[in-house]
């Protein structure tokens, strides 16, 4: 079972990087060593998210206040074999409606009853970012693509290497990455990855949770109950 579990991976073919993703390597090497030593990843969780101003394939101009409201996940890619597993699995779980909040658990506003917006930040220009997307599955409805082969965004958020994975609440506040001080996410399961984002992605529908640093399922969580008051 766990040969099969792990099968899709290893189509991947072993040895063979994008250039986009030695260029990611080439210019994040600095903001890395800075990364490593500064914890600068951790320090955003509770935070506000960084602002961006940055194109996206279509030629729109986008900021970060255009989502102001509801739930957003930032994603860096290049086209490594660490970053496309991760992408797969996110457009599965797109897919499959796996990003929205159990029915019941928050206000049923009309932000809270779509999914999430997904931003997919790409090691490449237009081309290679449309590409990238169709190849592992992202839905486009849900997803907005942005080339940032100049790597401006990514070094914004001091996202390298990849794959980075960033949650921002509906305040614009980050309530999960994987951009921890001294972080291998290249060699961190991509399930794992996936799985903790997607948790923060449903806690990032109710204003005012807690920040996550580690998402984790809690069947005690889910089934606590505040105890009605009792007036004297």
């Amino acid at each position: 079972m766990r040969v099969a579990a792990q099968e899709p991976f290893r189509r991947i073919q072993r040895g063979r990087m994008h250039s986009s993703c030695l260029r990611w390597i080439a210019v994040g090497l600095g903001v890395l060593l800075a990364s490593s030593v500064s914890g600068q990843g951790s320090r955003m969780i509770g935070r506000p998210a960084p602002a961006f101003t940055a194109p996206d394939v279509e030629g729109n101009t986008r900021t970060i206040g255009q989502w102001r409201g509801r739930p957003l996940v930032i994603l860096f890619f290049c086209s490594c074999d660490a970053c496309r597993p991760v992408a797969q699995l996110w457009g599965e779980a797109q897919a499959t409606d796996a990003l929205r909040p159990a029915s019941g658990a928050v206000a049923p506003t009309s932000s809270q009853k779509t999914a999430p917006e997904t931003l997919v930040f790409f090691a490449g220009d237009v081309e290679a970012t449309r590409k990238f997307a169709g190849s592992v599955g992202l839905d486009p409805a849900q997803t907005i693509l942005f080339p940032d082969y100049t790597f401006r965004t990514a070094r914004r958020y001091n996202a390298i290497p990849c794959p980075r994975i960033f949650v921002v609440d509906r305040q614009g506040i980050v309530r999960y990455t994987n951009n921890e001080a001294g972080g291998k996410p290249d060699e961190t399961p991509a399930p794992v990855l996936v799985s903790r984002a997607i948790t923060a992605t449903h806690q990032a529908f109710t204003a005012g949770s807690p920040p996550v640093r580690r998402a984790t399922t809690s069947s005690k969580a889910k089934g606590e109950r505040r105890a009605p008051s009792r007036r004297p």
